[in-house]
């Protein structure tokens, strides 16, 4: 993981840009993001794929693929990027410059575990979304072919292949099986 020697404001960021690359600011700090692997991609896109042909004919609001940033705090400074997002049409403000980072959390956040990445970790920015005020989070686990669904106010849970996602309030009405997800 590479990180930047000075401190970057979300305005700085936004306006100029980083370098080259995938960043986050975290703390002030950029932080570049590895490139995904093949099975995390494509994970990913049917997350994008199943989820964007529930909402699109419904008009409940927009997908986000991992390089949209999400300002998730000013004080510190902080864009996360999650590796898929929806945010509900009524969050979406008319008239807002969308060229910006959104500001707040996605309703739904979606991560893929990554080779490197270790449970605590995981953890970690699971609450991370809900704390910055994510519906839901879906950690999606090729390894293990299971999914741990973290919702707001609720325990966490463990779904296996066997069983499905459900959307709750923050994608009505989507279901997509967990065997789907890991689908070749």
């Amino acid at each position: 993981m590479v990180t930047t020697t000075r401190q970057w404001t979300i305005e700085e960021l936004e306006r100029s840009g980083a370098p080259e690359g995938l960043w986050e600011l975290i703390a002030g700090e950029l932080v570049e993001m590895a490139p995904a692997g093949e099975r995390h991609g494509r994970i990913a896109a049917m997350a994008i794929y199943r989820i964007s042909a529930h909402v699109i004919p419904r008009r409940l609001g927009a997908v986000f693929s991992a390089d949209t940033g999400f300002v998730v705090s000013t004080e510190p400074e902080m864009v996360r990027v999650p590796d898929v997002a929806f945010v509900r049409r009524e969050r979406r403000a008319a008239g807002r410059d969308d060229r910006r980072f959104f500001r707040g959390a996605p309703d739904l956040a979606v991560e893929v575990v990554s080779p490197g990445d270790s449970p605590t970790e995981v953890i970690a920015k699971a609450a991370m979304w809900i704390n910055a005020g994510a519906t839901l989070v879906w950690i999606a686990d090729p390894d293990a072919r299971r999914v741990t669904v973290f919702e707001r106010g609720q325990t966490p849970r463990i779904l296996t292949a066997a069983e499905a996602l459900d959307g709750g309030a923050a994608v009505p009405g989507f279901q997509l099986p967990v065997a789907d997800l890991f689908a070749d």
